[in-house]
């Protein structure tokens, strides 16, 4: 009898999904402590056969007040039953509780949550989850990509009279400026990663006049809050990623953006890195220009409450 309670070990969510999905989606133990161990705002529930774990939901919110935006938002993280204990109604009662533990949010996202492993719904599970979420009330949008690189080239930059650098601790009011005028979450990504410690060397930017007018941000596992584009670096020799990046409004239509890229790439490679990810993006022809091709495929799906 499948019984439901509060994951007590959570290395056995980390051992079920590595055991029965970790041939594609490899979770690293730095990745498991990051984005559930170590997150605050999480709730856990497992199906377990007697003492077995068989299935889990995980479920996160934020109280943040640098992301106003989210404030209403719940995530579903990660969700996975057993291959053996499917069709039994096992996910319909986990999915049910994780949507109770997110009562009072405005909206369910599937996925893009804070320190997340997915953006949204990868099309490669059987191409079924996605059916599965939409009779249960998950509506489907467009979806997002992320790309690969296995041979990082050299390619010349345009905007000269452009300084590109890595970021310093010196640099890290422009960056936040800049990353304000993007997005509320790149900027609380910046400002969470400068308050860990991190002391500009995953950012790479182009100053004009002193001014920082593009960044790109540059993981590797030398960090250890690095974002999601190396969140599957145990399948990778060496994984860098790269992103998001941004050109400022008033310096875009200039090839800024092609700079700041080939920039990065520069520097993923003098940093030793074999492959490159850029994650989350809907930009493949621009990318495919550098080599990359697409790797991975999700729909966004969201509930509304």
């Amino acid at each position: 009898m499948i019984q439901y309670h509060d994951i007590l070990d959570l290395q056995a969510i980390q051992t079920l999904w590595n055991r029965e999905v970790g041939f594609i989606y490899p979770i690293a133990d730095d990745v498991f402590l990051r984005n559930v161990t170590s997150y605050p705002n999480k709730w856990v529930l497992g199906a377990y056969d007697d003492d077995t774990l068989v299935g889990f939901i995980i479920t996160k919110t934020s109280n943040d007040s640098l992301l106003p935006a989210y404030l209403d938002r719940g995530w579903i993280s990660l969700f996975y039953v057993a291959k053996k204990y499917r069709h039994q109604g096992i996910g319909s009662t986990l999915l049910s509780g994780g949507e109770a533990s997110l009562e009072g949010k405005n909206e369910i996202l599937i996925g893009s949550d804070l320190f997340n492993f997915f953006p949204g719904v990868p099309t490669d599970f059987d191409n079924l989850t996605d059916v599965w979420l939409t009779k249960r009330g998950y509506f489907g949008s467009r979806s997002t990509h992320d790309m690969f690189c296995a041979n990082i080239m050299e390619y010349p930059i345009k905007n000269m009279n452009m300084s590109f650098s890595v970021a310093t601790k010196e640099d890290e009011k422009g960056i936040i400026e800049l990353l304000k005028t993007f997005s509320d979450r790149w900027a609380h990504e910046g400002i969470r990663y400068f308050e860990a410690g991190g002391t500009g060397h995953e950012y790479v930017i182009a100053k004009h006049e002193g001014k920082v007018i593009a960044f790109a941000r540059t993981n590797d596992r030398s960090f250890p809050y690095g974002g999601y584009n190396i969140t599957w670096h145990a399948r990778f020799i060496n994984l860098g990623g790269i992103g998001p990046l941004g050109v400022h409004k008033s310096y875009q239509g200039r090839g800024l953006g092609s700079d700041i890229v080939i920039y990065a790439l520069r520097e993923m490679k003098k940093r030793g890195m074999i492959e490159v990810m850029i994650d989350w993006t809907g930009l493949v022809t621009f990318y495919q220009q550098f080599g990359f091709e697409v790797w991975k495929t999700y729909k966004y799906m969201s509930k509304k409450a």
